[in-house]
């Protein structure tokens, strides 16, 4: 039995590990049909559908998990009547960020190292977007094509993943368009730059702020 058991994590672990280095794909998809993004990494896909606010949850391309986020009126009404308790005290006052300034401006500082490490290991896979623009004056329509046309001409010259396309629309009033963004790092990645982030952060002073903070 002991043995079973060993032998049970021993596949556990080295999945774990297959699946650190193999890549985390995100998915974003934004037109007048669909509206979604997904995330998929190993034999698991997690999806959000925008317009039905429907979470869904595949493993092995089957269907596992699929909840509606949508709040029934009587629980916003709730939400709002425990919103207005909370406003009724002290609330949030600008100078509490003043005074931690120092913590404020170093955890800011760490964050934007993190970003700056996740955009240097993410891989544009795909960025394609289309976009309609019009407005309520032909002229002002023209002007706002005209420099959005030039951008696009030198971002597209980057790399072939990038498909920026403007048109101008003299017959509506107000811009749409259309977007399929796909980017990809590998997990071992993003398990790291958490990891930097986290042990770089006054975690301390974070929680002895906080709870100063809690006791006013």
């Amino acid at each position: 039995m002991i043995g079973v058991l060993y032998l049970i994590l021993f596949f556990v672990i080295i999945l774990i590990l297959t699946g650190l280095f193999l890549p985390v794909h995100l998915h974003l998809i934004l037109n007048e049909k669909r509206k979604s993004i997904s995330l998929g990494w190993f034999f698991m896909v997690l999806g959000v559908d925008l317009a039905s606010k429907t979470f869904e949850l595949r493993l092995f391309s089957q269907r596992i998990i699929s909840r509606t986020m949508r709040k029934k009126r009587k629980e916003k009404e709730e939400v709002k009547k425990v919103k207005k308790k909370k406003k009724k005290g002290r609330g949030f006052d600008v100078s509490d960020l003043w005074k931690e300034r120092d913590l404020l401006s170093r955890v800011l500082c760490i964050f934007f190292r993190f970003l700056k490490d996740m955009l240097r290991r993410i891989h544009l896979d795909r960025f394609f977007v289309e976009a309609d623009i019009a407005t309520p004056d032909p002229a002002l329509t023209g002007t706002i094509y005209g420099g959005l046309y030039a951008v696009c001409v030198s971002v597209n010259s980057i790399s072939s993943n990038f498909n920026l396309k403007v048109q101008p629309d003299f017959q509506k009033e107000v811009p749409s368009g259309n977007a399929d963004i796909a980017i990809s790092t590998k997990a071992i990645d993003v398990v790291g730059a958490i990891l930097k982030m986290f042990f770089a952060l006054p975690k301390i002073k974070i929680i002895r702020t906080f709870i100063k903070r809690k006791r006013r």
